[in-house]
C-alpha cells in the first residue's frame, strides 16, 4: 500500500504527524512525504521518503511574492499542481494525507477521488472564526487568487474559497488536540489528543531525579520548543529572570529546555536547585511537572494539558498568540506579554497557577479530555477503517 503526505514547511505542523507516520510504515504503507528540504532528515527518521515538492529552492512564497502565507498557497496549488499531478499518476497512491493549509493536497483528492485525510496541528477553525482572522489581519483576496480560482474552476470543477487557506477540511479530518481545548465548530473531526513520544536523551537521569524531587518540591519546568531560542537569542534574559526569580529557594525545581549547549554554558553556574539542559524529553518530565512555562507552541500546550500541568504562556509569534489567549480564556493558566516580564512578575505568575483553585481544576478536567482522545492507534486505525469503507462503495 502507498500514500502521499503534504505539508508544509512549519516543525509545528510536521513533528505531530510524524509518529503516524511511523505506525502506517511499520504497518506496511510505503509513504512519500513532501515538505521543505531542511525537514528531510527528520521526515526520514519516521520511516518516510522524502521528496521536495518539484525543485529544491521550492517556496510557497515563489507564487504570490510578498503577500501574506494565506495569500500565498492557492496560487501556489496551481504553480505546483503540473509536479504534483504527474507524481500522483506515476505513483499512484492508495490514499493522500495532507496539512490543513497545504491546500495542493485536498485539491488533489477531488481531482483523483482518492482517500484523503486532512491533519489539523493548530486549531480547527469554524468559518466565522477565519472570517475574525482575515479581519484582524487585513487578509483581502487579491487578483492572483482570484484569476488561480477561476482556474482550478475551469479546469477541474472544483470551487475553492480564500477561507480553506485557514483550513482546507474535507471527509476525514484529524485535529491533533482535544474537542474541548478546540473552539467550537460546527463541522465533525476527529481528535487525536497527543501522539508523540517521549525524546529519550536526558531520559533516565532527569527523570531520576525529577521522581526524588517531587516528593517534597514543586517542580517548574520552561522550554521555548526546537527553534524559537535559534532564531532569538535575546529569549534567554526570560530564562535568566526566571532563575532569579527562584534561586536557592529549597520549595522548587527548575528543569529549563534552552535549545543548545551554548545557551547552558551563557546561564553560568546555576543553584542547586536548577537544571538546565540543551534539549530535555518534554513529555517525560511533564508528568512530573507542577507548572510550565511555554512561549505557546500548539504541541507544547496540547503536551502540558495532557497531563493536567497549568501554564504560565509567553507568546512570541504567530498562532502562538491564539493559543495562549485560548489558555488564558479557559482559565488553564496565565498569559504574559514578553515585553512586560520581570522577575517579580514571572514570580508572581508561576505562584497564582501553582496556587489557584479554579486554574488546578480546569486543567485536571481538561487532562481527562486529553486522554479520552483517540490517540496514535486510534488514528492509524481510523485511517486503515475508511481506507476499506472507501473501497467497499
Amino acid at each position: 500500500m502507498k500514500a502521499i503526505y503534504y505539508n508544509i514547511f512549519g516543525l509545528g505542523h510536521i513533528n505531530p504527524t510524524l509518529p503516524v507516520v511511523k505506525v502506517l510504515k511499520e504497518s506496511g504503507v510505503e509513504i512519500i512525504y513532501h515538505s521543505s528540504p531542511e525537514r528531510r532528515e527528520l521526515i526520514e527518521s519516521a520511516g518516510a521518503e522524502f521528496i521536495n515538492y518539484g525543485y529544491d529552492d521550492y517556496k510557497a512564497s515563489d507564487f504570490n511574492p510578498g503577500q501574506n502565507f494565506v495569500l500565498q498557497t492557492i496560487p501556489a496549488t496551481v504553480g505546483l499542481l503540473p509536479f504534483l499531478t504527474e507524481e500522483f499518476e506515476r505513483v499512484r497512491p492508495d490514499f493522500i494525507i495532507y496539512d490543513s493549509m497545504a491546500i495542493w493536497g485536498y485539491v488533489l483528492g477531488l481531482i483523483y477521488n482518492i482517500p484523503a485525510f486532512c491533519t489539523v496541528t493548530t486549531f480547527a477553525l469554524s468559518e466565522e472564526a477565519k472570517q475574525e482572522m482575515f479581519k484582524k489581519h487585513g487578509v483581502v483576496i487579491d487578483e492572483a487568487n482570484l484569476r488561480s480560482i477561476e482556474y482550478l474552476k475551469e479546469k477541474y470543477d472544483i470551487e475553492l474559497s480564500l477561507s480553506q487557506c485557514l483550513g482546507a477540511y474535507g471527509k476525514h479530518n484529524i485535529v491533533f488536540t482535544s474537542k474541548d481545548f478546540n473552539p467550537p465548530v460546527k463541522e465533525d473531526f476527529i481528535y487525536a489528543g497527543v501522539v508523540a513520544k517521549t525524546n529519550q536523551e536526558n531520559t533516565i537521569f532527569l527523570i531520576g531525579v525529577l521522581k526524588e524531587v517531587a516528593k517534597n518540591k514543586k517542580i517548574i519546568t520552561m522550554a521555548f520548543g526546537t527553534i524559537l531560542l535559534k532564531q532569538d537569542p535575546e529569549l534567554l534574559c526570560l530564562y535568566k529572570k526566571l532563575i532569579e526569580a527562584f534561586a536557592d529557594d529549597a520549595n522548587y525545581q527548575l528543569v529549563l529546555g534552552v535549545s543548545s549547549e551554548e545557551n547552558v554554558r551563557a546561564l553560568g553556574e546555576l543553584p542547586a536547585n536548577i537544571l538546565a539542559f540543551p534539549h530535555i524529553p518534554q513529555i517525560e518530565v511533564l508528568k512530573y511537572t507542577d507548572c510550565f512555562i511555554s512561549h505557546g507552541g500548539m504541541n507544547s500546550i496540547n503536551e502540558a494539558l495532557h497531563f493536567g500541568v497549568p501554564l504560565v504562556v509567553i507568546p512570541y509569534n504567530n498562532d502562538q498568540f491564539g493559543n495562549s489567549k485560548r489558555v488564558n480564556d479557559l482559565k488553564l493558566g496565565i498569559e504574559l506579554k514578553k515585553e512586560a516580564i520581570s522577575t517579580e512578575l514571572l514570580r508572581q505568575a508561576v505562584l497564582t497557577v501553582l496556587d489557584n483553585a479554579e486554574i488546578q481544576k480546569n486543567v485536571k478536567l481538561m487532562s481527562k479530555s486529553f486522554t479520552s482522545c483517540k490517540g496514535l492507534d486510534g488514528i492509524v486505525n481510523y485511517i486503515k477503517d475508511n481506507l476499506f469503507d472507501h473501497r467497499s462503495h
